[in-house]
């Protein structure tokens, strides 16, 4: 009983963490990573389990990016991989949540037993504690190689803009606001 319900709290608290570290200050659940000020430049918004890339505003194929990509080797070859590993780790992942599932549901078994000159048969579950922590290794696996699949086009899209510009056009603007604020007090909004 202990290990189904540590079974249960780890697939969900699991997905919350990964998805708690892309969420902005608002609240929202998508980011944009960088905003160049080269119109020639990309632009990457991350979503729950995607990651897209723009250019002007318009949304990138994925046609439209490798052939993007194709002077540039080492963005290409980042994309690439994660594009790979994108579709794997949900893979990994649910195939993670059935082998615990077997693991956790177990194999019926019984026994005889001799007991005060009587034959009992008990009946009783065979469960695989090795089968278990692998499904959930391979259900955080999978969802490591989920991100670290978006990582990898972030990563490409980054790549890309530094070699079309200067490192200004990948960084973030630096802005600083003084004045007075929402609730009527004086403040100082700085982002470097």
């Amino acid at each position: 009983m202990l290990m189904k319900i540590a079974f249960i709290v780890l697939i969900l608290i699991c997905p919350v963490l990964v998805f708690a570290q892309n969420t902005e200050k608002n609240n929202s659940l998508a980011y944009t990573d960088m905003k160049p000020m080269d119109e020639d430049s990309l632009t990457v918004k991350r979503k729950i389990l995607t990651t897209l890339i723009y250019r002007k505003g318009i949304k990138l194929s994925p046609e439209m990016i490798r052939t993007l990509y194709s002077e540039n080797k080492n963005a290409r070859r980042s994309y690439l991989s994660g594009q790979i590993l994108k579709p794997l780790g949900p893979l990994l992942s649910a195939s993670g949540v059935v082998l615990g599932y077997i693991a956790i549901k177990g194999k019926p078994a019984s026994a005889n037993i001799h007991y005060n000159n009587q034959d009992i048969t008990a009946h009783y579950t065979i469960r695989s504690r090795p089968k278990l922590a692998a499904g959930l290794g391979m259900f955080i696996a999978g969802i490591v190689m989920l991100e670290s699949g978006n990582e990898l086009i972030v990563r490409s899209s980054r790549q890309y803009n530094s070699k079309i510009g200067s490192q200004k056009t990948t960084s973030f603007q630096p802005s600083f606001h003084f004045g007075i604020t929402h609730s009527g007090n004086l403040g100082v909004y700085a982002r470097f």
